[in-house]
């Protein structure tokens, strides 16, 4: 289960105050050194099985992956994720569930700090609509029904393999 309280001491929050400016990439870099980078993923069914993409950059570069990424602070997670999907591949998603939480160590990352990537993603599954089109952090793209997915499943990272499949029961 996952669930946000937009409550403090003094009642309720409008999360809409506790939305920023794009953080200079000079102090992104410092935060994502030293702190883990919360992020969501997406497995959306499209097209008869789940979108997989390659990713472009470090951290799993040259890995199929979901799409996802960093949550969008002062958003919901329902619709940080809608604005990923769209900006990411074109689609807009719905049926957002919520499937697990699993947390990525990777030892590369975007940039040459040289302390890797460290992120706790909240996982979902949706439905997508729309025409697919990639943005430049992914390239491409595959459709994975239960049939493909048997033919893959040793070539895809486990942190994939283990929530495609939970997305793929449902």
């Amino acid at each position: 289960m996952y669930k946000e309280y937009p409550f403090d001491e003094n009642g309720r929050v409008n999360i809409k105050k506790l939305k920023t400016e794009r953080i200079p990439e000079s102090e992104y870099v410092i935060m994502h050194q030293k702190l883990p980078i919360i992020c969501h993923d997406v497995f959306i069914k499209y097209k008869g099985g789940f979108l997989l993409v390659t990713r472009e950059k470090a951290p799993g570069k040259g890995l199929l992956w979901p799409i996802g990424g960093r949550v969008e602070r002062g958003t919901t997670i329902e619709n940080s994720l809608k604005i990923k999907a769209k900006e990411e591949c074109g689609l807009r998603i719905s049926r957002i569930k919520f499937i697990g939480i699993g947390r990525h160590f990777f030892g590369t990352g975007p940039f040459a700090h040289n302390k890797g990537t460290d992120t706790p993603t909240l996982v979902f599954s949706a439905v997508g609509r729309g025409k697919l089109k990639l943005n430049d952090l992914h390239r491409e793209p595959i459709i994975i029904n239960r049939e493909e997915y048997k033919k893959i499943k040793r070539k895809i990272h486990p942190y994939v393999k283990d929530f495609l499949e939970i997305a793929l029961k449902k």
